[in-house]
């Protein structure tokens, strides 16, 4: 059997990091994890493929949750992972409150978050991508819309679909709320949209683009996709408001890494472990 998707991306990472231990002075936070030998890791309740899967047992698996484990072995600590809700907004909730000492969801930094929790260094940095009707958008082969192009498109009946993500629907409305945005809530419904020129294009992160379609390869026959230009999705781990040295920890954890986690090679890696 493969080793674990994470488990490749992180080799190396535990000899950086021994075990702590309690006959050591740490710092505050740290030493609050270590006393009660447990991270306490918020997370959706549901599944975030290929960062979160929830199997029917409910066993957890994924990116994100192998991620998390490697923190809490890295901290000399055991992985107790909390689920919060549906979505990122309940795992902001959880960290927020003190009831998990991080959040990992695949989550979106975010400036309105970031008021009530800390957030980490980002370990993806990716770009959100446009699929396209290759009827009704074919001039988007040769130049994809701009953030102002998407959301002249949210203007539009027809126009432009999202997934229901903060992120997604930040991008294209902008500060309109009453854009005419088409609300999805799978990638699935969404592409079958752009297929069947429900919606002329949809934009959504490219970790979900490219996702979709290595299972689903038949797509591209009928839809095109393209990069937005000059922006970037920023995925990172939620801290709790009293965790600073936590958060700084957590901060050095990932840049003595070195890299940022390579998208490719996630989904390589995701397409071929069985969880």
């Amino acid at each position: 059997m493969r080793a674990p998707l994470a488990r490749v991306l992180l080799a190396g990472l535990l000899a950086a990091f021994p075990g702590a231990s309690t006959g050591q002075d740490l710092l505050p936070s740290i030493q609050r994890i270590v006393d009660r030998d447990t991270l306490v890791i918020a997370v959706v309740d549901g599944s975030r493929p290929p960062m979160i899967r929830r199997g029917q047992d409910g066993r957890l698996s994924g990116f994100d949750v192998e991620l998390g484990e490697d923190i809490a072995h890295a901290l000399g600590v055991e992985p107790r992972f909390a689920a919060a809700g549906p979505d990122g907004a309940a795992v902001i909730d959880m960290v927020a409150s003190g009831e998990a000492d991080i959040g990992l969801s695949y989550l979106s930094e975010s400036i309105e978050a970031g008021k009530r929790v800390f957030f980490s260094d980002p370990y993806i940095v990716e770009a959100y991508t446009v699929f396209f009707n290759r009827a009704k958008g074919g001039a988007f082969v040769d130049d994809c819309p701009s953030v102002s192009e998407l959301r002249q498109m949210a203007e539009e009946t027809g126009g432009l679909g999202v997934l229901n993500l903060r992120s997604e629907l930040r991008l294209a409305r902008g500060a309109d709320p009453e854009a005419g945005l088409t609300r999805y809530s799978d990638m699935e419904t969404l592409v079958a949209a752009v297929e069947a020129g429900d919606v002329v294009a949809s934009v959504q992160r490219e970790l979900f683009a490219k996702y979709h379609l290595s299972r689903h390869p038949q797509a591209a026959l009928r839809v095109g996709i393209c990069t937005v230009p000059r922006v970037r999705h920023r995925v990172a781990a939620a801290v709790r408001p009293d965790g600073v040295d936590l958060l700084r920890w957590l901060d050095l954890y990932f840049a003595q890494r070195g890299v940022i986690v390579d998208l490719d090679t996630l989904l390589y890696r995701a397409d071929r472990v069985v969880y």
